[in-house]
Formats: C-alpha cells, sequence, structure tokens
C-alpha cells in the first residue's frame, strides 16, 4: 500500500528539503520530468539505485501519482544520481518482488517497509 493521501499535502511541503538532501546523501535522486498537460519542468526527490544500464526508482507514493505517469507519457526522463546527470528511457512498472534483486538491503528495507512501496518504475540508461 502506497503512503496515505493525508500524507501528500505534508510531502508537498518538505518536497524541497528534500531535494536539498538528495543532492547531499546517497540513495536519494533528483528526478526531472515534464508535466503531461502543463508542459513544466519538475523535480522529484526519489529513492533510486543504478545497476549497470538501469534505474531503479521506488513508487512510494503509487503508480497513479503525477510524476510515474508523467514519466510514462513522456517514455523517460533525466535523473541526478549518484554525481550524475542521467538520461532514462523505456519506463516501466515492475512489481516490488522483480524489482528486488536490483535493490541494496538498505533501499529495500526502506522502500518496502517505511515507505510502503509496492511497485517500482525500471528504466533503461540511454
Amino acid at each position: 500500500m502506497a503512503w496515505p493521501s493525508a500524507f501528500l499535502g505534508i510531502a508537498h511541503v518538505l518536497r524541497r528539503p528534500v531535494l536539498w538532501l538528495s543532492r547531499h546523501i546517497g540513495g536519494f535522486a533528483e528526478l526531472e520530468h515534464v508535466g503531461r498537460r502543463s508542459g513544466r519542468a519538475y523535480a522529484t526527490p526519489v529513492r533510486a539505485v543504478r545497476r549497470g544500464g538501469q534505474v531503479v526508482a521506488g513508487a512510494s507514493f503509487g503508480v497513479t501519482s503525477d510524476w510515474v505517469r508523467n514519466v510514462l507519457a513522456a517514455d523517460g526522463c533525466r535523473i541526478g544520481i549518484g554525481g550524475e546527470l542521467l538520461d532514462l528511457t523505456g519506463p516501466r512498472i515492475v512489481a516490488f518482488d522483480e524489482a528486488r534483486a536490483l535493490l541494496p538491503p538498505v533501499t529495500r528495507f526502506i522502500l518496502r517497509r517505511l515507505a510502503r512501496a509496492e511497485q517500482c518504475l525500471l528504466l533503461d540508461v540511454a
């Protein structure tokens, strides 16, 4: 189950501090995507890990959250992760259990137990 909808109002307020943290601590990434209706550029902090030619990002607020829908509609995004800015393509939603093997133990615990992510977004590095 994704985060309760009551948390969404708080999440909006916490976005800026978490974006700042994402640039300074490992395990977080800054995902840049374009609004599917507005065309505006957005930056969203996510828990993400790069494994070779793929990036796995936890869909903590569910696959119906705007950032996931924007990435799917645009067929890609950019992500700042590990000091690199990567172009990503071919987004697909996978069950958390399918992405489990790609995630380090700490990230796996945080996404599954704390963030309660049921799905992840799997993307290819362009």
